[in-house]
């Protein structure tokens, strides 16, 4: 069986690779789709490179890489979704799967088609075929969750450094930088405390060196001052080291 999908007009969005739509090896499902001379490729999250993927291909798979080099892949996170372009028209597809997914945006040396794999599980996927990339972002949005509006305080610039070692040292440099930065940055400034306090890394846990009395210190700094110094929402109620939850 081999899907295409057309629009309104007739116009065709997307179709297999003819010969080769579907294929399984042992446990991995591979969806192979037909590449169009013009296509661009836009999406897929949180990827190096260029806006446009075309001729490269990518892993989802959620990796902690500091420090990473431009072409590094994959990192933290995954987002199976994106955008299809060619002529005048445009698609989106979503891969529902949550296994090791695999994106191949017309890398093969003879440029025939595109695919995208998972390790396990379904070929379950999602197709959009609004007219425009915001029609489809909308439609992709709606299916899979819009975020509301976040907190007027969050909003503007965010500090953040690993390795501040007391409250301190992470207050002082955040209330500095964001005196300089009032007039230019609205409507406040931030600094997150970093993991760094934290045992074997572990979310959810905070120690004596940083303890609750901090964290009310530091809301209370940023109700007079506008500046933040916001406590991060891995801050435990209890003094020493001390697991309150899963992130």
């Amino acid at each position: 069986m081999r899907i295409a999908v057309k629009n309104i007009k007739g116009e065709m969005l997307s179709e297999d690779q003819p010969g080769l739509p579907v294929s399984w090896l042992g446990t991995e499902v591979t969806c192979y789709k037909k590449l169009f001379p013009d296509e661009k490729f836009l999406g897929l999250g949180e990827k190096t490179g260029n806006l446009d993927k075309r001729g490269n291909s990518f892993e989802n798979w959620n990796s902690d890489v500091p420090a990473y080099a431009i072409n590094h892949d994959p990192l933290y996170r995954s987002i199976p979704f994106f955008i299809g372009i060619h002529g005048r028209v445009t698609y989106g597809i979503f891969f529902d799967n949550s296994f090791r997914t695999k994106f191949n945006c017309g890398a093969s040396t003879d440029e025939q088609f595109s695919s995208f794999s998972a390790a396990d599980g379904e070929m379950n996927y999602y197709f959009f075929g609004a007219s425009t990339v915001a029609g489809i972002i909308r439609d992709y949005t709606w299916l899979t969750g819009r975020m509301p509006m976040p907190p007027y305080w969050s909003l503007g610039y965010q500090q953040c450094r690993w390795s501040y070692l007391a409250w301190a040292s992470t207050w002082q440099p955040s209330l500095i930088r964001g005196s300089r930065l009032k007039k230019a940055i609205s409507p406040t400034t931030k600094g997150w405390r970093t993991i760094i306090l934290q045992p074997t890394l572990m979310g959810a846990t905070t120690s004596e060196a940083f303890g609750p009395g901090d964290a009310i210190s530091s809301i209370s700094r940023k109700k007079r001052s506008g500046n933040g110094g916001v406590p991060d929402s891995t801050s435990s109620p209890s003094r020493g080291w001390k697991a309150s939850g899963t992130i």
